[in-house]
């Protein structure tokens, strides 16, 4: 009926799949993901790894993936400094692209635009923006704000679903870590998944370590630990 609506009897008997994942649990296909954490947790290296693992179809920290092409866009960083944190790693990033600007709004034409271009020439299946507050121009506490940016976002799901496209935020927190990420509840509302990451202090202080802690899992259970990490 129309041009995506069924009665409800057929709907009950459609032969689909189950949820598939790009990150079993955390990011299903045509997803939406939020890791936040304070500065310097280790969201960026984290992020970036993520997206090597995806690309490469590998465990990430244990849990699987499906594979698929990755697109990371950082806009903290520069050319040089992002390369240098790629390098340091050893590992290769084979159907993983990579870009950074200073300037990429989505919340006006320009930056819309830009996002769009990008997301046509490489076709990803994975699209991870990092962080989340550079994307906006307004008011990230004001809810109207921040939906200009979703509802791009999710113009962007909708308009790459043949790709599967799924996107993952990484994202600060307000003052208290366990209020979740900075600003606005409705982005709390859009994310099928919300992660919480914190630094912890490493006796030796020779590796850093970082706590996750999934805080909203749409598909699965949360889980009753969470997972202490080394980065690095």
């Amino acid at each position: 009926i129309g041009g995506f609506t069924y009665s409800a009897d057929s709907f009950l008997h459609l032969g689909l799949p189950e949820t598939p994942f790009y990150l079993k649990d955390w990011l299903p296909v045509q997803g939406k993901a939020e890791i936040y954490g304070q500065d310097k947790a280790g969201k960026s290296f984290l992020a970036v790894q993520l997206g090597r693992c995806v690309a490469a179809g590998e465990p990430f920290l244990g849990i699987s993936t499906q594979q698929g092409r990755v697109l990371y866009l950082q806009f903290e960083l520069g050319p040089p400094v992002l390369q240098g944190r790629m390098q340091m790693t050893g590992q290769s990033y084979e159907d993983m692209y990579v870009g950074t600007t200073f300037s990429m709004k989505l919340d006006q034409k320009a930056g819309q635009k830009a996002l769009d271009k990008e997301l046509e020439a490489v076709h990803p299946q994975l699209l991870i923006l990092d962080p989340f507050y550079k994307l906006l121009s307004g008011d990230e506490n004001e809810a109207q704000d921040m939906m200009v940016v979703l509802d791009f976002l999710d113009l962007m799901l909708d308009a790459h679903s043949g790709d599967g496209l799924s996107v993952l935020l990484l994202h600060h927190p307000g003052k208290d870590l366990a209020k979740g990420g900075r600003g606005s509840s409705v982005l709390g509302g859009w994310v099928d998944s919300a992660i919480e990451m914190k630094r912890e202090v490493d006796p030796d202080k020779k590796v850093v370590r970082a706590k996750l802690t999934p805080k909203l899992l749409r598909h699965a259970m949360l889980p009753p630990e969470p997972m202490s990490i080394a980065l690095g």
